[in-house]
């Protein structure tokens, strides 16, 4: 996980120095994790690889800016998802 752990803190430094790490709230940023699925869906529609990555990434940041700002241990909070996917489906 330290590879994820160095593009949180590189994530980070970016909300920083353009000041959204103050100004960015749950709400606000399930708006823009809105916003970006639905242009992820386009891209998708459409086909197109490089938007497609773009969009996805888009995604990501969001993510894991409200991974970040919830305080959420992100290895702990996905090792137990886990466990609960492989539970649910195992028994089917």
């Amino acid at each position: 996980m330290k590879h994820i752990a160095d593009l949180m803190n590189l994530m980070n430094e970016v909300r920083q120095r353009l000041g959204w790490d103050k100004i960015d709230t749950n709400q606000t940023m399930m708006g823009y994790l809105e916003d970006e699925v639905k242009e992820l869906r386009v891209e998708i529609d459409q086909n197109n690889s490089h938007g497609i990555e773009d969009e996805l990434m888009d995604v990501l940041f969001v993510c894991l800016s409200l991974i970040h700002d919830n305080k959420i241990d992100m290895s702990v909070a996905l090792k137990r998802k886990l466990n609960e996917v492989v539970k649910k489906y195992e028994s089917r």
